[in-house]
């Protein structure tokens, strides 16, 4: 076909696509990157599996489809087959343990350039295995006092024994009756009972069956004789009664039971009938200091003390009757005094030590004074380090593109806590702190004058003068040949009007030329940029001025007869 390209850019047809006469060679086309291109045709029924194919052409080295799926019939056909390889896991396989038979298994498949592929899974196919039966156990029915016999069933496949089911009961199994034995009676600790100190322990009276496989069952049938176990008590001294009204004390004891090692407590501090009164011994009178009640005299800690008749038990301990205050106890001074700063007095130049008080009363702190100042401490004078000035940024100014700092001078002490006192004497020194101005050179490329030149090109013609717009927008007329300087750049705007012979007809010709060059130089200049964001240029130079570029023009006219010739 043809086509054209538009202005647009855009490509159009202007004929229909015909032949041209190339031929390209057909091929068959199974696999691309080892990867079959079209599934295979898998007929069950005749047990066949057909490879299929794409036809391919090579456009300008390029492959190219020119078809859908093939079945190659003639060339691609495989036969399918049956095999047991990957169905040999007789896990797998169907066993039907009422018929006593397990069934192998196999799949079907068909041979491809790509290895075998597979048409079924596995499945159960006409091969047999007979199972292999062994006594394996019993399983007991005590509900209903028989046994039945339980069985393992195996296959053997090529030698090798694989286990079907173990402990397994077959239907139509004989039910075996178990053998009755008589009953017998069961000590039953666990519901024991005592009269006084004397163990009982009920019995269990069961009916006792044996199994077929040998091993005991009892039915139980409900309570048998009970047994007893004897006087089980243990008596022990369990402390003592105390009676502090009286001022006597009885002991007392505990009674238990073992039986069997089973220790269980029947009583305990258990006051016997008639058990002895022993009285206290008196200790004479005791005063205990009583912290509860601590005060204090400034720093002092005095402790109240209270005043009991002592007396001790049988037990050891003892009892107190109390019967008022004592005297009270002074623990001493308890005052633990430490430096706390310093009180400065900026105006007389000298500084007082402060101190903190605290008390501690057995263990606890606890605070009395903080940065207190006592009577008569010690009047440690201010330490005179001279005379200094201190430039002050905050009062900053500019002298031309100088920085200047005013000072302050100020007369210095350091105090006795380290810190420094000043006292102002007013302004000292001015500080220079140098020339901040920031100097930069620029350069740019300027326009400096535009020249205009005009010539004839026939000698029939006059020379007409030139128009050009200035960067103002104004028309200026400059004849035929000009230099100018101002509102530039310039163009052309016009050359006048052609001016035509008295005889010449439908005649075209150039009649007049015009150059208009464009003169630039390099303009350098120094400026100066000072601290408050103003500036000044000191000084510029212009180079030497050269042509940037050139405008030219040629001017047509056209004569035509007059109409009153």
């Amino acid at each position: 076909m043809y086509a054209y390209e538009g202005e647009d850019g855009n490509y159009y047809q202007v004929t229909p696509c015909t032949e041209t006469g190339n031929k390209y060679q057909h091929s068959k086309v199974f696999y691309e990157g080892g990867i079959r291109l079209c599934p295979v045709l898998v007929d069950k029924a005749a047990g066949t599996a057909t490879e299929q194919y794409r036809t391919q052409i090579m456009v300008d080295g390029k492959p190219q489809y020119i078809s859908a799926c093939v079945p190659d019939a003639a060339n691609s056909t495989t036969t399918i087959e049956e095999t047991t390889n990957g169905c040999d896991d007789p896990g797998n396989w169907t066993h039907d343990l009422s018929a006593g038979v397990s069934y192998s298994q196999s799949r079907f498949y068909y041979d491809t350039k790509l290895g075998r592929e597979y048409v079924t899974g596995c499945m159960s196919n006409s091969t047999t295995y007979p199972h292999d039966v062994t006594v394996t156990g019993w399983k007991n029915n005590d509900d209903e006092l028989y046994a039945q016999q339980l069985v393992s069933i195996s296959i053997n496949v090529n030698g090798t024994e694989y286990p079907i089911a173990s402990n397994y009961l077959m239907d139509g199994t004989a039910q075996i009756s178990y053998a009755y034995n008589g009953f017998e009676d069961t000590e039953d600790p666990k519901r024991a009972y005592y009269e006084t100190c004397n163990l009982f322990y009920p019995s269990d009276r069961s009916d006792v069956y044996t199994r077929p496989d040998g091993t005991k069952y009892s039915v139980p049938v409900g309570d048998g004789a009970a047994k007893d176990q004897g006087d089980k008590c243990a008596r022990m001294f369990d402390g003592w009664k105390n009676n502090d009204e009286e001022l006597y004390a009885q002991k007392l004891i505990s009674i238990t039971l073992n039986v069997d090692g089973v220790e269980k407590q029947i009583e305990s501090a258990y006051l016997a009938d008639g058990a002895e009164k022993i009285p206290y011994t008196h200790d004479g009178i005791e005063e205990v200091e009583d912290s509860s009640r601590a005060y204090y005299d400034v720093c002092n800690l005095l402790y109240p003390s209270n005043k009991s008749d002592i007396y001790t038990r049988p037990d050891g301990t003892i009892y107190a009757i109390p019967i008022g205050d004592g005297e009270v106890v002074d623990k001493g001074d308890k005052c633990v005094r430490m430096f706390d700063g310093w009180k400065n007095n900026d105006e007389e130049l000298y500084a007082q030590k402060l101190i903190s008080i605290t008390l501690n009363a057995d263990g606890v702190e606890k605070q009395i004074e903080s940065a207190y100042l006592a009577d008569g401490a010690e009047k440690i004078p201010y330490t005179h380090d001279g005379i200094e000035e201190v430039e002050d940024s905050s009062r900053a100014y500019y002298d031309g593109c100088n920085l200047l700092y005013p000072s302050n001078k100020r007369d210095i002490y350091t105090r006795p806590d380290g810190t420094e006192y000043a006292i102002p004497l007013g302004d000292g020194a001015v500080v220079d702190k140098g020339d901040k101005c920031v100097r930069t050179v620029e350069t740019a490329e300027v326009y400096v004058k535009d020249v205009i030149t005009s010539q004839k090109v026939r000698t029939d013609t006059p020379l007409r003068g030139v128009h050009v717009v200035d960067s103002t927008g104004q028309d200026i007329a400059i004849g035929t040949l000009a230099v100018i300087e101002t509102n530039l750049p310039t163009r052309i705007s016009s050359t006048g009007s052609p001016h035509c012979p008295p005889v010449r007809y439908n005649t075209t010709y150039v009649d007049m030329t015009v150059t208009l060059e464009h003169y630039k130089a390099v303009l350098t200049r120094h400026r100066i940029q000072y601290p408050d964001g103003t500036s000044d240029y000191t000084s510029e130079e212009r180079g030497r001025p050269y042509v940037a570029d050139v405008d030219h023009r040629q001017t047509q006219g056209v004569c035509r007869p007059n109409r009153n010739d």
